[in-house]
């Protein structure tokens, strides 16, 4: 109204957290289940520490990532009880520079790190997916390999493209780099089998080395099962010898994908009969019966 006199909010002065404002963070999402465990925990700590270590990010011995199994498991199960999920969670644990003053950080000690951890009800597991391909391009990395930071605006453009194709369903997206390259869904790794081989884009296309990724390479080189890794167009997944198509990550293992469809719904490529051949359901049953036996 004219002549009237407004007050503003409350403005409170403090030092600002960079690693917001930058993507400036670390962040690994792992399932947990209902006794406060972790599958693979020690492969998340690594990776994190490792990229923390290459950014000159302190991480206190009071922080979770530190903290021993029975600690770690105790606090983790308070805080499923705490917000009524006694099954288990996923968890997304983040690490973040924290206060660094105004200005480019530039060489300034990262001396005031933060720890955030948020938690959400486990989704039910799935079947299978359908892969929808997205006009949006996986960019290419801030570093010469990609690590899990909060610089994920790319991820998240793509995630609401696939959100409107979906409309619901049981779908991944697929992304290519600005080349035509296949490089990774939107929250997973992408392979397939051709030819009693594994096949999978690599790192140079910008995909994240996920953890899951590098179980399934672990495995096959263990196990002399061949597996590839290239820079191949989407063409590729067109082959008449292509036997299977997966995803993977953290969350929800290994998923086989049912059909390629382009971002009109129209069946580019379907895998009738083919979801699960024999390689996967081999690869697959020794993911679960590790991650099992790795919870800690």
């Amino acid at each position: 109204m004219d002549g009237e006199i407004r007050s503003l909010p409350e403005v409170r002065i403090s030092p600002w957290d960079q690693g917001f404002l930058f993507g400036a963070t670390l962040f690994t999402t792992f399932p947990i289940d209902g006794e406060g465990r972790i599958p693979f925990w020690p492969e998340h700590q690594e990776r994190l520490t490792t990229t923390a270590k290459s950014w000159n990010l302190p991480i206190p011995e009071t922080f979770l990532l530190h903290h021993g199994n029975s600690r770690r498991r105790k606090t983790l199960r308070e805080l499923l009880q705490k917000n009524e999920l006694p099954h288990g969670a996923v968890g997304r644990y983040r690490l973040t520079p924290g206060e660094v003053g105004g200005g480019l950080p530039g060489n300034a000690p990262l001396s005031n790190p933060r720890e955030i951890l948020d938690i959400r009800p486990l989704p039910a597991p799935k079947p299978s997916v359908s892969l929808f391909l997205l006009s949006q391009k996986r960019n290419s990395p801030e570093e010469e390999i990609r690590s899990k930071n909060g610089s994920y605006l790319n991820t998240w453009l793509a995630h609401r493209e696939l959100a409107l194709l979906a409309e619901g369903k049981a779908a991944e997206g697929l992304m290519l780099d600005r080349r035509g390259n296949l490089t990774e869904g939107t929250v997973s790794n992408l392979y397939w089998i051709r030819a009693g081989k594994v096949e999978t884009p690599s790192l140079s296309t910008g995909c994240l080395p996920g953890l899951t990724r590098s179980w399934v390479k672990d495995h096959c080189q263990t196990h002399g099962i061949p597996i590839v890794e290239g820079e191949l167009p989407l063409e590729h997944l067109f082959r008449d010898d292509l036997d299977s198509l997966f995803v993977s990550n953290c969350v929800q293992g290994l998923v086989p994908v049912e059909q390629i469809l382009d971002p009109g719904g129209t069946v580019l490529r379907a895998f009738p009969g083919k979801l699960k051949n024999a390689l996967y359901e081999t690869l697959s049953t020794e993911y679960h019966k590790n991650r099992q036996q790795s919870l800690s």
